[in-house]
């Protein structure tokens, strides 16, 4: 074959082949505009209905409080008094979001009981054991792992390794990671069991009660799917939602559970892909708290989720710009104070 012909077929095949790819280039363009168009869509439907029912206010914010005056104390949106400033002595219910960076971990104290429920990334397991040993807090009623990740168990290895406890929940025994069998040891030494929790369980700490809204009864619904805990101390109720999504936020309102709260602690520190208008709604947040590293690489928290927050008129506190954020109740108002 001469070489002219020759240099003309290959150059009509190298033009058919970057057809070829310029067709699957824009092949892939369109399904993900296809798909984000799909989820807008959804997003605007939900927002629509949203927007309808809002003025609707949940039992809750049936009646406005009294005006506070020059007390300190302020009226949220959906109606309890929030007084910031220091935390009162007393009894109540006291919750400690703890800035761990790119994680979560909280610690519940009532009663003269307290629990744990995450303690953060493997590099705060330092932090964790000084934490408690500064406070003096050697022993746990339980500790809550919400989920396996490392940037919620990877911490409580260190908090066991100076406090005891008597229970632990996960939402698995088994997982292959060292953070998560390091957490495990610890609990072993100790003589505890890490058991499950799954939806309809309940617990108490002291005079709070505690109500598992998640997983339900297959707790693989996602790799994010967490151990979800209602916290009800009289009037008031805290909602902490480890990492989960949408599918997640989804199963728990078809399930019917009660999930409106008082303080949201927001899922996923502040995913993208959580916090949906739908479980905005459901949950109707007089306070949300976001817990994330400052200038993580995930973006965290979406500016898309602030968004609807803000608009669901919600006060915000993020660890990562008020440090750790303790927030106390009496059952009626909420006193906070943030550590920036």
């Amino acid at each position: 074959m001469p070489q002219k012909k020759r240099d003309f077929i290959n150059l009509i095949l190298d033009i058919v082949l970057v057809l070829a790819l310029i067709a699957v280039v824009l092949s892939v363009r369109a399904l993900v505009r296809a798909k984000a168009e799909e989820r807008a869509a959804k997003e605007a439907a939900v927002t629509a209905q949203y927007s309808v029912t809002e003025k609707a206010a949940p039992a809750k914010s049936a009646s406005p409080m009294p005006d506070s005056g020059d007390t300190g104390e302020e009226q949220s949106g959906n109606y309890i008094n929030i007084v910031r400033g220091e935390i009162p002595e007393g009894d109540g219910l006291e919750v400690r979001f703890l800035d761990v960076g790119q994680g979560d971990a909280a610690l519940i104290i009532c009663s003269g009981h307290a629990a744990l429920i995450d303690g953060g990334h493997t590099s705060k397991s330092s932090f964790m054991y000084s934490y408690l040993k500064k406070y003096g807090i050697d022993h746990l009623d339980f500790v809550i792992a919400s989920h396996p990740h490392v940037d919620h168990v990877g911490g409580l290895a260190g908090a066991l390794n100076f406090a005891k406890t008597d229970a632990a929940y996960c939402t698995v025994t088994e997982y292959d990671t060292k953070p998560f069998k390091s957490f495990v040891k610890y609990l072993n030494k100790q003589g505890v069991i890490l058991n499950t929790l799954t939806a309809g369980d309940e617990l108490t700490l002291g005079e709070a009660r505690l109500e598992i809204l998640a997983p339900g009864e297959d707790p693989c619904l996602t790799e994010n799917t967490s151990i979800v805990v209602k916290i009800i101390y009289g009037d008031v109720s805290f909602l902490f939602t480890g990492d989960c999504e949408e599918l997640d936020e989804k199963f728990m309102i078809e399930s019917g559970c009660d999930l409106k709260c008082d303080v949201l602690k927001v899922p996923h520190h502040g995913s993208a892909y959580s916090t949906s208008y739908h479980f905005l709604y459901e949950t109707w947040p007089a306070v949300a708290v976001i817990s994330a590293g400052e200038d993580n690489t995930y973006g965290h928290p979406a500016e898309t989720v602030l968004s609807r927050l803000s608009g669901s008129g919600a006060e915000i506190y993020r660890t990562d710009q008020n440090g750790t954020i303790t927030m106390k109740t009496d059952g009626e108002s909420l006193f906070v104070k943030t550590e920036k």
